[in-house]
C-alpha cells in the first residue's frame, strides 16, 4: 500500500504545472510559467504573444539553439512559423549561448502567435534543437482564440 501511495504522490507532484507535459524526445523543463497558462491549458490569442519562462537543464552543451513550435490538429502536424529573431533561442536565454551541459538555463519565451491558426483546443509542442539533437521539449494544451 505504501508503494502505491508513494507512486501516486510522485505522479501528482512531478509536474505542478499541469498545463504542460513531457515530450518523447528532448529534456523536459524543470519549470514552466506563463501568464497565459493555468490549470490544464494555455489561452493563446491569435495575433497576440505567448510569453513566459521555461527553466531547463540541457544535457549537452550547445552553441546555438533553434526554437520550433508544432501544432497537432485533426491528425495533422503543422510547424508554426517563427521569425528569425525568435527562432534563435540564444537571444532569449540566461545564461546565453553557448549553453553548458548540466547548467540550469532560463528561456524567456516571447512567441508571436500567427493570426491564421485555427480557433481550436489542440496540443502545441515547444522544442529547442541543437542541429539534429533535441535539447528541450514540452507539450502545452493550447486553447487558441
Amino acid at each position: 500500500m505504501f508503494k502505491i501511495i508513494l507512486l501516486f504522490s510522485i505522479l501528482c507532484f512531478s509536474n505542478a504545472n499541469a498545463f504542460w507535459t513531457v515530450c518523447s524526445e528532448g529534456q523536459p523543463p524543470n519549470t514552466m510559467t506563463s501568464p497565459s497558462c493555468s490549470g490544464s491549458s494555455c489561452t493563446v490569442i491569435r495575433g497576440g504573444t505567448l510569453t513566459g519562462t521555461i527553466n531547463f537543464t540541457p544535457q549537452i552543451s550547445a552553441s546555438i539553439l533553434n526554437f520550433y513550435a508544432i501544432l497537432y490538429h485533426l491528425g495533422v502536424e503543422t510547424e508554426i512559423p517563427i521569425s528569425e529573431a525568435n527562432r534563435n533561442a540564444c537571444n532569449h536565454l540566461t545564461p546565453g549561448c553557448p549553453t553548458t551541459a548540466g547548467t540550469p538555463t532560463n528561456w524567456a519565451i516571447n512567441f508571436p502567435i500567427p493570426t491564421n491558426l485555427p480557433a481550436v483546443t489542440a496540443p502545441i509542442t515547444l522544442e529547442l534543437w541543437f542541429g539534429i539533437s533535441p535539447v528541450m521539449c514540452a507539450n502545452i494544451t493550447a486553447v487558441i482564440v
